[in-house]
C-alpha cells in the first residue's frame, strides 16, 4: 500500500492553499464501504500501539469483508497500553477518524468544533489554511488519566495546526499526533515540540491538479423531497463534550438502534462534524454499506480521469445555513439517510434534502 491508495489531490476553489488532499477511505468526500471507513482509524490505532495486526489492516482495507473481520477481532481485543490514553479528532475531516481511533484503543474520545458556540471561549486555535479557520475544543476533563494524548488527522501537510493546539493543552507525559498520511516536506514545529508523528503512509511533493473544472451549481429540484424523519435521545455527551469507556459503549448501542435496513449501493450521510455515528450505523447495516458527509470543503468538480471529485451538490449548510455546504460525488442512491447532530441542523436542511432528491430518512438527535 502506498499514499496513492489513502488519497487523491483534488483543486481547492478558495483558500490559502491551491489543493485538497482527498482521503479514499475517510467518507467524507467519496463515499466509502462502511468497514473499510471504519478500519482506517483502526488500522492507525494497531500502527501507533506497535500491535502486530497493523499490516493485516492496512491490507484490509481494500477488501471489505476482511476489513470487516478485522474490525470485530480489534473489538474482542483491543491493543494494550492505550486504555488511559485520550484521543482527540482534530478538523472537521478527523472527527469520525478520531473515534476510531479511541475505539481501537478503547480510550476517552472528544473532537473540536467549528460550528457549535459552547465551546466558543474555550481551548480556541486557528486552522489558518481552512475553509473553516476558527476551531474550539472544550476543556479536557480535570479527571482524565495522564496517558499519552493523541491527536488524531487525516494528513499532515505542515503540522503548524496540531502544534498550535498542543500548545494550549496541560502538559502530558506523552503526545502523539496520528494521521493517515504524513506530507510534510520537514520536520517542522511539532518536531521542535519533541512530538512523535505515527502515520500509514509518507506522501512526497504535491503536484496540484488544474482541473478545468468549477465549483458545484445548485441543481434545479421540482417537488418537495419526500423525507421520513427518524427522532432519537442522545444517550451519552455529544461527541465534542467528550465520551469515556461508558459514553463510547452507549453511542454504539445507539448507533445499532439507529440503523436501517438499507440497500445494495444505499449511503449514509453524515452532517458536517457529525461523523462517527453514521459511520456506525451504517456498519451496522451491513459492512458493505457506503458512507459519505456533507462539508464545507470547495473544491472544484470535473469529470476527468482519476480526478477525485466527479460531480458535487451545493445547498446553505445545515451547520451555518449562511454559508454554502456541499456533498460530493453522491450520484443516484437506492437509498439516502442523513444523520444530523441536533433537531437546529434538521430544520435548516431543507437546501440539503432537495439537493439530493429523490426519497430520504432524515436521523434527527435531540
Amino acid at each position: 500500500m502506498s499514499a496513492t491508495d489513502l488519497l487523491a489531490v483534488g483543486e481547492r476553489a478558495s483558500g490559502t492553499r491551491s489543493f485538497l488532499l482527498v482521503s479514499k477511505v475517510l467518507g467524507k468526500h467519496i463515499p466509502v464501504p462502511a468497514a473499510t471507513c471504519r478500519l482506517a482509524g483502526t488500522a492507525l490505532a494497531l500502527r501507533l500501539a506497535g500491535d502486530p495486526r497493523a499490516q493485516a489492516a492496512r491490507a484490509a482495507l481494500r477488501d471489505v469483508e476482511a476489513a470487516a473481520r478485522l474490525l470485530e477481532d480489534v473489538a474482542a481485543s483491543p491493543p494494550a497500553g492505550f486504555r488511559d490514553a485520550t484521543v482527540i479528532g482534530f478538523a472537521e475531516t478527523a472527527t469520525g477518524l478520531g473515534h476510531q481511533v479511541a475505539e481501537a484503543l478503547d480510550a476517552a474520545w472528544l473532537q473540536n468544533t467549528s460550528r457549535h458556540p459552547d465551546c466558543a471561549g474555550q481551548v480556541a486555535f486557528d486552522e489558518s489554511h481552512s475553509h473553516a479557520r476558527d476551531q474550539w475544543l472544550r476543556h479536557l476533563p480535570e479527571d482524565l488519566p495522564d496517558g499519552p494524548l493523541v491527536i488524531v488527522d487525516d494528513e499532515l501537510s505542515t503540522g503548524a495546526t496540531a502544534a498550535k493546539l498542543i500548545r494550549l493543552l496541560p502538559p502530558r507525559s506523552h503526545v502523539v499526533v496520528a494521521c493517515l498520511v504524513d506530507a510534510r516536506r520537514e520536520p517542522g514545529p511539532l518536531a521542535e515540540l519533541g512530538v512523535e508523528v505515527v502515520a500509514l503512509e509518507r506522501l512526497g511533493d504535491i503536484q496540484p491538479p488544474v482541473s478545468g473544472g468549477q465549483l458545484p451549481v445548485p441543481a434545479d429540484v421540482g417537488a418537495d423531497p419526500v423525507v421520513r424523519d427518524v427522532v432519537a435521545d442522545w444517550p451519552c455527551p455529544r461527541e465534542r463534550h467528550g465520551l469515556d469507556r461508558e459514553g463510547r459503549r452507549a453511542f454504539r448501542a445507539l448507533a445499532v438502534s439507529v440503523a436501517q435496513e438499507l440497500e445494495r449501493g444505499a449511503l449514509v450521510l453524515g452532517c458536517g462534524e457529525h461523523l462517527a455515528l453514521p459511520q456506525l450505523a451504517a456498519l451496522a447495516s451491513g459492512p458493505g454499506t457506503l458512507v459519505s458527509s456533507t462539508t464545507r470543503s470547495p473544491a472544484l468538480v470535473c469529470e476527468r480521469e482519476g480526478y477525485p471529485l466527479a460531480h458535487g451538490l451545493t445547498f446553505p449548510h445545515p451547520e451555518a445555513p449562511e454559508l454554502p455546504g456541499y456533498a460530493y460525488n453522491v450520484g443516484r442512491r437506492p437509498q439516502l439517510v442523513v444523520h444530523f447532530s441536533e433537531p437546529a441542523h434538521r430544520e435548516a436542511a431543507d437546501g440539503l434534502l432537495r439537493a439530493l432528491g429523490g426519497p430520504v430518512t432524515a436521523v434527527t438527535l435531540r
